[in-house]
């Protein structure tokens, strides 16, 4: 009969140690868990911000690229507008003081 108790009791034991394995590992399993999960929803916004520096950097490279050459073009083309029409302006002056002499000159000559 002592038998038979000791056996029941190193079964017990073992079923006993069997439930705290379980619930060890559990425990481990469910805080490992929560670490990956706050290291995930940590990193997504990290790598959100990187893919958008990346996206920011290739649009700078690509202004730089293209888009630069065409606005220092047009702001010669711009300098060059400006200085035909100073001299076109010039050349207005130059023929409004001559007209200006010339009505002088018949005024001049009508009195």
């Amino acid at each position: 009969m002592e038998e038979k108790s000791c056996e029941k009791s190193s079964h017990g034991n073992e079923q006993g140690f069997k439930k705290y394995l379980y619930n060890e590992v559990t425990a481990i399993v469910a805080v490992v868990g929560v670490v990956v999960g706050v290291m995930n929803w940590v990193n997504n916004p990290m790598a959100k911000v990187q893919t958008d520096i990346a996206l920011i950097k290739q649009s700078i490279v690509t202004i730089e690229t293209n888009h630069l050459t065409h606005i220092q073009a047009a702001l010669e083309e711009h300098k060059q507008d400006e200085k035909l029409q100073a001299e076109e302006v010039e050349k207005l002056k130059e023929q409004y003081s001559e007209l200006d002499k010339k009505l002088e000159r018949i005024l001049t000559k009508l009195e």
